[in-house]
């Protein structure tokens, strides 16, 4: 997760491995990721692979080739991480500006994106707007835009992104700008102090369930003591603050009170044993195992009762 992946800080790995698809490289801290076969020229044991287009190369942006052979050292640039499955994308050039994070995509379906047609399928088109992920156009927006057969390879369009799945890696693009914005959940504010306005869809023994209307639920937990501030109850409006957001379980942690500072990210806390970090118990765990605790981190902590 630390390794820097703007497709423009060079990383030293070695080739692991030659395949049809790619190559395997292992590069510092044991990661080890992928070149796709479109960015390289690969000679494997058997002679060098091809696109199936006759050309017998691997072609990357501005044409780069290369041939590799395991055990060969090589530079890469990271141009794609994801977390849920760990998957490293790798180039063998550095990109001529950084890589949008899938995250920072704003997907409202009103801002937006100049971007290039990668390629043209069937169903779609791939649209490369500098994101360390390609979005596809549907075949039904390439409809209602200027017509499927007019649109090729290398054509530079105006796209607008209508939803965005970090989880999964999916972006979706339409050609026209919806009328309304379209509120998604990974776009709010996780400073604490953004006010949002929703109402609670359920109760549990943990806390309180709450639509903001991004698609996905939000969540107030309970105190230790069982309460929470002010009197809410299903169906009640709510204004809530967004302290984390849980990209496994896709749901948002709030809070009813703004917070008095940033939250730091889950990556940037220091597990040495040693580093102290004050906070609130918010709940105790259902088994009597423990407590989870509110040190103003993205992900809520978890304190053993041993």
């Amino acid at each position: 997760r630390m390794l820097c992946d703007d497709g423009q800080k060079p990383h030293s790995g070695v080739v692991l491995a030659v395949r049809g698809y790619g190559a395997l490289v292992k590069i510092e801290g044991g990661c080890i990721g992928l070149i796709p076969r479109r960015s390289a020229r690969l000679r494997g044991p058997r002679g060098v692979f091809t696109t199936g287009e006759g050309s017998g190369a691997f072609v990357g942006d501005d044409d780069f080739v290369l041939d590799l052979v395991p055990g060969q050292p090589v530079t890469v640039y990271i141009v794609g991480k994801q977390d849920g499955s760990g998957r490293v994308n790798l180039s063998l050039r550095p990109r001529s500006s950084p890589i949008i994070r899938l995250q920072k995509v704003v997907g409202d379906g009103r801002m937006p994106y100049e971007g290039v047609v990668t390629s043209v399928r069937d169903y779609g088109m791939f649209v490369d707007i500098g994101c360390e992920v390609q979005g596809l156009v549907p075949m039904e927006q390439l409809v209602l835009a200027d017509g499927f057969e007019e649109f090729k390879r290398g054509d530079r369009v105006t796209v607008y992104a209508t939803h965005k799945d970090c989880k999964t890696g999916k972006l979706l693009f339409a050609m026209r700008p919806l009328s309304t914005a379209r509120k998604f959940w990974l776009d709010l504010s996780l400073d604490g102090q953004t006010a949002y306005e929703g109402f609670v869809t359920n109760a549990t023994a943990h806390g309180f369930y709450v639509d903001l209307g991004v698609g996905v639920p939000g969540v107030l937990p309970r105190s230790v003591e069982g309460q929470l501030a002010g009197d809410i109850d299903v169906g009640s409006p709510v204004t809530v603050y967004v302290v984390a957001r849980d990209l496994v379980h896709q749901r948002l942690r709030l809070s009813l009170e703004p917070s008095d500072g940033l939250v730091t990210p889950v990556e940037e806390i220091v597990a040495d044993g040693q580093t102290p970090y004050r906070g609130v118990v918010r709940n105790k765990h259902p088994g009597n195992n423990g407590y989870f605790v509110d040190i103003r981190c993205s992900k809520l902590a978890f304190l053993s009762s041993e």
